[in-house]
Parts: C-alpha cells; structure tokens; sequence
C-alpha cells in the first residue's frame, strides 16, 4: 500500500534523484567496467527523441499511483499530460497500487476528482486483488475475518464474501485487557479465510482474533493485500502493512499469502486476464522493492521514478547489495514522457 504523502515534490528535486544516479554511474564506470549500474539506462529529460523512443516501445503501462501520479491529493507535475499524451497514441494503461483501503469504484471518484478519465476495468487496487485471489483460489469461502478498510470489505462483498470486523468501529475500540479476554473470545465457525489489509485502527484485539482464527481453523486462507514495510508522510516513515501481517504470521507460524505487488500471481493475472505481452509492456513506480520488484516478475521493462519512496541513496543502497533487481529505466518525474511530444530542436 502507498498512503497519502504530504508536502510538493518539485522537477528541480526529482532531476537531482537521477542526477544522483548518473554521477554515480559514471564514477563506477570509471573504476569497473563491467559494473551493473550500465544496465540501466537513466533517461534525460531535456531529450524529447530518447522519450519517444521509448514509449514506442511499449503498448501498455501500468502505473502505480502514490508517489508516481500524485501525493496525497495533489498531482505530480505533467503526470496528466503524459496520461493524455498516451492514450491519445492508442496505449492502454493500468493503475496498480498496494493501497487497499479504497475499493476501484472509490478509486474512479478520486480520478475524476482529479480530472484523469479512467474506467473503472484499468483500475488495480489491491483490495480487488484480494479479492479476486478468493474468488478463483477459494470459490468456497463465504466468510473472511477482515483486518482492513471498508474499501476491501466492499470488494470481497461483491464477490460475495461476508465480512467479520473489516471497517466496524466495534472491533476498533475493543480491548483484550486480560488472558480471559483471549480465552472468552468466541470464534465465528463459518470463517473460513483471514485478511489482512491496510487498517489505522489495527489493535491487539483484532490481532488475537484474527490469529485465534488461524489457529483454529488451519486450512483457511491466510492472505494479506500487501506486504509494505512502510510509507512516505513527508519527511517520516509510516509503518506499512506489512508490520500488521508480519505479526500475525508471527503469531501463528504461517507465511500469509502476498497479492499486491510483487506478487508474481498478481501480475500474471494481469498479463493473462488482459491478453499483455510482458515485452511491450511498461511497469512505472517509484519503489524499488513493490513496482520494479513485480515488473521483473511478470518479465516486463521497469522505470523507477524519483518522487516517490526510493530516494537516490535508497538506489544505491540497494544496486551495491544486490538485494533486488534494478529498473530498466530511471526517469526524475513521470511528467517527464510529455516532453517527449515536443519537437526536438535538433
């Protein structure tokens, strides 16, 4: 999930993201030739010709949205433009994000708040990830005990899955004060799934029950919406979702199932679902270990942008430990392709 950022990102500070980046690349140029940082290719913004080439390149693009698109409520520069320059070139476009407190009908109402045109079919939220997960791997669940948003309520409503806690304010303010607390809990039998989305109201008690659940019940689905880490508010990281799942698989001894980027299922239902061939399509982010880490999975070509998660140390760090696989491209801003249907001056 990425949650609202606050604060402006400005061109001047994403170019000084790849500015970064090129110095670097030249320094180990110099020292090692064969150094892994040449694979990939940092794109110029001031080179109109170099960004058409690219998106030439590629039929769709799918873009996270926090971070690429916009932060909090506030567009990133030229974001729209090259949206508009896009389709207007016949591309098709997708919007996958780890956010799951919004369901993709909540997802339209913030693009047309924003004046971007979407149907409703390009938007990726993992909350409908979660949800369709259950809908083909667990066509008997009926019921889930929900640790999220009433977004993920809504869509595991529409495929028919009732939902236990999810956005009840009830669960919110319950406590499990003593052992007898835990020990008087009464489980619902006809739960049969558990997940666990993106929730500012995640406590104890909703732990406790979500893992009484697994415990006794352990052949019901365990599947989390994503697995962040954290988020970007500003200067600050916010823990992410995947602090709530890692303490319930911690609870129980049991891995929970990923949906939401990287998950290698979620993007080959994407690429099966919507007939995409991998090597014409684009995965566009700004974090390296969620967008960049699902574009390699599907086979796809990946651009990291810099007005996101991933700051340039971040980059760094990262390529030097060989912790995870690095974009194809890096680009400062993704407003940065509307450049591309200026006319060069050479």
């Amino acid at each position: 999930m990425t949650t609202s950022i606050t604060g402006a990102v400005t061109v001047k500070e994403a170019q000084y993201f790849v500015g970064t980046l090129r110095v670097r690349q030249r320094e180990e140029a110099a020292s090692r030739a064969t150094s892994s940082l040449q694979s990939i290719q940092i794109l110029d913004d001031s080179d109109p010709q170099a960004l058409a080439t690219v998106l030439d390149s590629y039929d769709t693009f799918l873009f996270d949205c926090d971070g690429v698109l916009w932060r909090g409520s506030a567009l990133l520069p030229g974001s729209t433009r090259t949206l508009a320059l896009l389709r207007a070139q016949g591309k098709r476009l997708f919007f996958v994000t780890n956010n799951s407190s919004k369901s993709r009908a909540e997802y339209v109402a913030k693009f047309t708040k924003l004046n971007i045109p979407v149907d409703i079919s390009e938007i990726v939220p993992s909350s409908w990830a979660a949800a369709e997960y259950v809908r083909i791997q667990y066509p008997e669940v009926k019921k889930a005990f929900v640790i999220g948003s009433q977004g993920l309520v809504d869509e595991l409503n529409l495929v028919g899955v009732t939902s236990l806690c999810g956005a009840d304010q009830s669960y919110a303010t319950r406590c499990f004060a003593t052992e007898s607390d835990f020990l008087s809990a009464e489980i619902d039998k006809d739960v049969t799934a558990v997940l666990c989305g993106w929730d500012l109201t995640f406590n104890f008690a909703k732990l406790s029950l979500a893992s009484l659940y697994l415990q006794r019940k352990p052949t019901a689905a365990f599947i989390a919406t994503n697995k962040d880490a954290f988020d970007k508010l500003a200067d600050r990281n916010i823990p992410g979702n995947g602090c709530a799942v890692a303490a319930l698989e911690q609870s129980v001894g049991r891995e929970a199932v990923n949906v939401g980027k990287p998950s290698r299922w979620l993007i080959n239902y994407l690429l099966r679902t919507y007939n995409l061939n991998p090597r014409r399509t684009l995965v566009i982010g700004d974090r390296l270990d969620t967008d960049i880490q699902l574009g390699i999975a599907g086979g796809c070509d990946t651009v990291l942008v810099g007005t996101g998660c991933t700051t340039t140390e971040d980059a760094l760090l990262e390529q030097e430990a060989r912790k995870v696989g690095m974009p194809t491209y890096v680009l400062s801003h993704v407003g940065a392709f509307s450049l591309s249907a200026i006319p060069s001056k050479n």
